[in-house]
């Protein structure tokens, strides 16, 4: 059925599209997110429950602070379904075969109350009042489906409901199996809820908590999460005749609970082998993601939370060691993580045992996240308009682009830029006004108008072809020869929509608009090989 940390981690599809080795000593300092000493917002990033299989996930939260604290909590429920049915399902063969297997993304939200000394606690599956060791929430509730997957956030309010920024919170999650295989008759594994530190909470009470950057209402989320971890299928050096798995589980920083969305898109490894090479690779993440790091199990094809699986590299791509760390970055959203070790028996693949493990971090993200409570102001935003006087009829569908910048003494400047080598067939000399005005929403009770006007004649002749050509290097973004990382993390957004195509047109070879699969491969292809001529 779903991912349960020990029966189905095989299922745990690898989210890596594509690696290159080289060597990298990296030095970083330590956000302020911690699983060791309260916070203001705790997350526990994988809750499970499932009857039929027997698992469940007990809950527990403990108060640090010198008063009583109030946290409002969300359950998000990353249950996959069946098309046809609507059957809980974690791939397409669960739902025999006739329908897809959906991944999908819903909120409960319920309120605690957690007294000085006196912690609550209660099973995943059955909720309940959680007042047996003496404190008084309003209610815990059920799971909304069994069997589940997905993660808890919890944030501490003060009386009015808003994120007071208290750091009093600690938390724990004891998953539990009832005779997972023959050997065993219960087996369990616990790690601890990863804080954020609240600084001065949410002063303006818009809702919108921001996660870093210079607002100082919460921490930020760490720039890279790092851990250490077997092959994946390596013998255990301890008892050769069992093997180790691993199952890493993420969930982005950024959610709007508001409006029920998450944070979605592209998400860097970097994996460094005990012989100091490293590989870097690419996949995506959603609310929700759970995949195997490097080895054996991963020469299937697949990529959980990809819309378009593709094949996954062989182990002989990525590490070729007993053991590696692991580093893992997004550009879209902060991240927070943990991992499960599973250890099963070579000849009938029986359960021997599983731990949980919280993650380390790294480095602070330049631009802060936002945690959207329900009821939140809307996120600010800018309106413009431009009128264009050309001189002269571009003819193809290039055409200069314009930005705009406005400065604290509401003044803005327009450029337009054109490449140093010419993208498509272009000859144009357009004179462009833009006027821009942006308002922005500062607060409930105020909201400032920043007008700027300001023209400039741009003047732009070149000539090249507009269509792709055959032989050119897939995923230059840049022109310059060769395929980066950084132009492959950007390809997969753009395959998943989340940037334009424009950044990076050679991307497209076949003129449909959009980047498949098959061109997401020949970049790889190209960040390997090289900008050579096709063979």
């Amino acid at each position: 059925m779903i991912d349960r940390f020990g029966r189905d981690i095989r299922r745990a599809r690898c989210s890596i599209w594509t690696g290159a080795v080289l060597a990298l000593w990296v030095t970083a300092a330590r956000a302020l997110v911690v699983s060791d000493r309260p916070a203001a917002i705790l997350t526990f990033p994988y809750i499970v429950a499932d009857a039929d299989g027997g698992a469940d996930t007990l809950i527990q939260i403990s108060n640090q602070g010198a008063a009583p604290a109030a946290a409002t909590c969300f359950y998000e429920n990353a249950t996959a379904h069946c098309a046809l049915g609507g059957a809980a399902c974690s791939d397409g063969a669960e739902c025999d075969g006739n329908s897809d297997c959906l991944p999908g993304w819903s909120v409960t939200t319920f309120s605690i109350t957690v007294n000085i000394d006196r912690p609550v606690a209660w099973r995943a599956s059955t909720g309940g009042d959680a007042q047996s060791s003496g404190s008084s929430p309003s209610g815990v509730p059920a799971l909304p489906e069994n069997p589940f997957v997905g993660a808890l956030r919890c944030v501490v309010t003060d009386g009015t409901g808003r994120a007071s920024g208290d750091n009093v919170l600690i938390g724990t999650a004891t998953l539990e199996r009832v005779a997972p295989s023959p050997d065993l008759g219960f087996a369990i594994a616990k790690y601890n809820a990863v804080g954020i530190e609240g600084i001065n909470g949410d002063a303006n009470a818009d809702g919108r908590l921001a996660l870093g950057g210079d607002a100082d209402e919460f921490a930020g989320c760490p720039n890279f999460i790092v851990y250490p971890s077997f092959s994946n299928g390596a013998a255990d050096p301890v008892s050769e005749d069992t093997k180790v798995e691993t199952m890493l589980v993420v969930v982005p920083c950024a959610v709007d609970y508001s409006n029920t969305e998450s944070a979605e898109g592209a998400i860097q490894y970097s994996f460094f082998d005990e012989f100091g090479l490293r590989v870097d690779a690419v996949g995506t993440f959603g609310p929700h993601t759970v995949v195997s790091p490097p080895g054996p199990l991963c020469a299937q094809p697949g990529a959980t939370g990809s819309p378009d699986p593709s094949p996954s590299p062989t182990p002989e791509h990525l590490v070729s060691t007993l053991t590696y760390q692991a580093r893992v970055h997004s550009v879209e959203s902060g991240l927070i993580g943990m991992a499960i070790e599973v250890r099963r028996r070579r000849t009938d693949d029986a359960l021997v045992s599983f731990s949980a493990r919280n993650l380390a971090q790294q480095g602070d993200r330049v631009d802060p996240d936002v945690l959207a409570l329900p009821g939140s102001e809307p996120a600010p935003t800018a309106t413009a308009s431009a009128s264009l006087t050309p001189s002269t009829t571009p003819t193809p569908s290039t055409t200069p682009t314009a930005t705009a910048t406005a400065t604290d003494s509401a003044s803005a400047t327009v450029t337009a830029t054109t490449p140093e080598t010419p993208p498509p067939s272009l000859t144009a000399t357009p004179t462009r006004t833009a006027t821009v005005t942006a308002t922005p929403s500062v607060g409930a009770s105020e909201t400032p108008t920043l007008a700027a006007t300001s023209s400039a004649t741009v003047t732009v002749t070149s000539t090249a072809t507009a269509s792709p050509t055959p032989g050119k290097c897939v995923g230059d973004c840049s022109a310059n020869g060769a395929v980066t990382i950084d132009e492959l993390i950007l390809a997969v957004r753009i395959a998943l929509e989340s940037a334009p195509l424009t950044e990076c047109i050679s991307l497209d070879t076949d003129n449909s608009g959009a980047v498949e699969v098959n061109e997401l491969v020949s970049a790889v292809n190209r960040a390997l090989n090289g900008c050579g001529p096709s063979p």
